[in-house]
């Protein structure tokens, strides 16, 4: 089931997708394109486990960043945005 599908600045979809089976961990997922590797996706998933969150992203950067600095990569902060930007529009959209 996709969430959403948006475009972005020009920027490629994204679309966030939601697993079947609402007991899977994972709670959210998607394909997201490289801007600097033509052809290649990546995978960002949102898990969710008895006392754990965590974002993921299969990207060789999300590896190094999130051992060195806790950060998140560009592929997880485009899909956090896509998803805060559609909540809010949600939400502006029921107050009107």
């Amino acid at each position: 089931m996709i969430l959403q599908s948006t475009l972005i600045a020009g920027e490629p979809m994204i679309a966030i997708h939601k697993p079947a089976d609402r007991r899977s961990a994972i709670k959210m997922y998607a394909d997201v394109p490289s801007d600097t590797r033509p052809g290649t996706t990546y995978k960002v998933a949102f898990i969710r486990k008895p006392g754990m969150e965590r974002w993921t992203c299969s990207c060789p950067d999300q590896v190094m960043m999130r051992t060195a600095t806790g950060r998140h990569c560009k592929h997880i902060k485009a899909v956090r945005q896509q998803v805060d930007d559609n909540r809010n529009l949600k939400a502006w959209n029921e107050a009107a």
